[in-house]
């Protein structure tokens, strides 16, 4: 896997995540970037633009004094040495979403990990952050991060499916991969109104792909029977005792109508575990 990418407000939340990515970063054995957006500055209208730009320069050298400060602390913690997991720091001036975004694409990022700001449940991990627009806007995988998860090592990934066609099984290869290095169970499952029904030719067909595709790990495949698809997931996830929940989005299926505002149920998990989004390709 390339570089990770660790976003930071300095929140404690941001704080959690960072640990937890570094974690996965020592264990997969690369290099991090620690980031932090600076939003512009509010200066009166008259100031002079020599005076903006010193104002500019000033603050990001303050930032970025902070994300060392930061970094210094939470490698004391977590004992992890520069030597292990390579970092460095960066801060550009903008808004989080884009520049996480821009970064992400520009370093050829491999994994985002990012905190979801004490979010709880599923419907406001996927859409009550900012790391819900990062997931939308992101063409490489994302791993949110909730407040209250610490990392306790991976051993389950719960992985939820529709079934429908993956385009490009590379899709998965992030999964496989933090699968492999913690010698995880992959658990491949499937949201249904009712046990009986029956899948269709192309979803029994997937699940031969996805078969395939995950011959490498140890995986299982399982069918959680709920009418609601939110509270199917998380009884899945509570059920199997997962350490990681991951989704393959895509625009027009089932699953679409999680990141829809539509959805006005918030049901929390007492530990929502951490969401691994894995994008298929876009355009």
């Amino acid at each position: 896997m390339n570089t990770i990418l660790l976003p930071t407000d300095f929140s404690e939340s941001s704080m959690n995540s960072v640990k937890y990515g570094l974690e996965i970063a020592k264990a997969l054995k690369t290099d991090v970037i620690i980031f932090h957006a600076n939003h512009v500055p509010v200066i009166a209208p008259n100031t002079p633009v020599g005076v903006y730009d010193n104002l500019i320069i000033n603050d990001e050298q303050k930032q970025k004094e902070s994300l060392n400060k930061m970094k210094d602390r939470i490698y004391s913690e977590i004992g992890i040495s520069e030597t292990e997991v390579p970092v460095r720091c960066i801060v550009k001036l903008g808004f989080a979403v884009d520049e996480i975004v821009n970064v992400a694409e520009d370093e050829k990022v491999g994994l985002i990990v990012i905190g979801t700001q004490g979010a709880t449940g599923l419907q406001k991990a996927l859409i009550g952050s900012n790391a819900a627009s990062v997931i939308k806007s992101s063409k490489v995988p994302v791993l949110s991060i909730p407040f209250a998860s610490a990392f306790n090592g991976i051993k389950k990934i719960a992985l939820a499916t529709d079934f429908h066609h993956i385009e490009d099984k590379e899709v998965v290869s992030p999964l496989l991969e933090i699968a492999l290095l913690f010698n995880a169970e992959v658990l491949v499952f499937n949201v249904r109104k009712d046990k009986a029904e029956v899948p269709t030719f192309e979803q029994a067909a997937e699940g031969l792909d996805l078969e395939e595709a995950l011959k490498s790990v140890i995986h299982s495949f399982h069918i959680s029977e709920n009418e609601n698809a939110i509270m199917g997931i998380e009884g899945f996830v509570k059920g199997s005792n997962a350490d990681i929940l991951a989704m393959i989005p895509r625009k027009q299926s089932f699953w679409a109508n999680l990141f829809s505002t539509s959805y006005t149920e918030e049901i929390a998990l007492d530990a929502l575990v951490p969401l691994l989004i894995l994008p298929e390709t876009k355009d």
